[in-house]
């Protein structure tokens, strides 16, 4: 049975979470005024500010994705 290689973000996502966890404690101890600025997006009992900062944490990621499978597949398609 082979073994497959697990990649950077596999191999380092315990790491990455428990940096996520600090951030957001840093956040709420050092800038305390942050949360009460992230609520001003509420509406309707749905906070809009969260969701747009994790929505760019998501985007690069598959951005960079996108460049990679790109860069990966370059001249494996027929030009017409």
């Amino acid at each position: 049975m082979e073994r497959t290689r697990l990649g950077f973000f596999q191999r380092y996502l315990t790491v990455r979470v428990i940096l996520c966890m600090a951030a957001g404690v840093a956040v709420g101890r050092f800038l305390p005024a942050e949360p009460t600025f992230l609520d001003r997006f509420e509406v309707a009992n749905v906070n809009f500010g969260l969701p747009m900062i994790v929505g760019v944490l998501v985007e690069v990621p598959v951005v960079l994705l996108l460049i990679r499978i790109s860069n990966r597949t370059k001249g494996s398609f027929d030009h017409a």
